[in-house]
């Protein structure tokens, strides 16, 4: 008798499969219950975005509701710019934020930026604008919102080591 001694080992079911600890399991061979689960897991992974992107539009939409209430209440604007940048930075994790004004001269000057250094708000302040001077000067000479990563793929941006 040839089998005796030796383990039978069951037979394969198909082409598509592995032996593991003694059974034979289907391997990259899609079943209609692995089907239905990634299109339930997908469906549910679109809900969650779709529903994340509301709450999201939703504390955007109280943020502003409460700065406008605060505003026609009667305070002071550097309080409401302050207010402003402290939840945009706390809603946007990594980002600093600094509101600035453009004097007569066309200088720039810091209003709000709490989480900027205080060594880097003392040298923008009274920094002239123009088209290459760093990101808030060419925001205020472009007459448009510029972040860093904007102006540092202009090849006229001016690199300032002192910062």
């Amino acid at each position: 008798m040839s089998g005796q001694g030796a383990a039978a080992q069951p037979k394969q079911s198909s082409s598509n499969a592995e032996l593991r600890g003694g059974r034979w399991h289907n391997v990259g061979v899609p079943t209609e219950k692995s089907k239905d689960f990634r299109g339930s897991s997908r469906r549910l992974l679109r809900r969650l975005q779709h529903e994340t992107t509301l709450s999201q539009r939703a504390s955007w939409d109280a943020l502003y509701s409460s700065i406008l209430r605060q505003y026609i209440q009667g305070q002071p604007l550097p309080a409401l710019l302050d207010t402003v940048v402290r939840q945009v930075e706390l809603r946007l994790p990594g980002w600093l934020c600094a509101v600035m004004r453009v004097d007569e001269a066309q200088c720039l000057r810091p209003l709000v930026g709490p989480s900027l250094p205080a060594n880097y708000s003392a040298h923008i302040d009274g920094l002239a604008i123009g088209p290459s001077v760093g990101s808030c000067g060419a925001a205020a000479w472009h007459r448009k919102r510029l972040d860093r990563k904007s102006t540092r793929l202009n090849s006229s941006h001016v690199k300032r080591s002192r910062m």
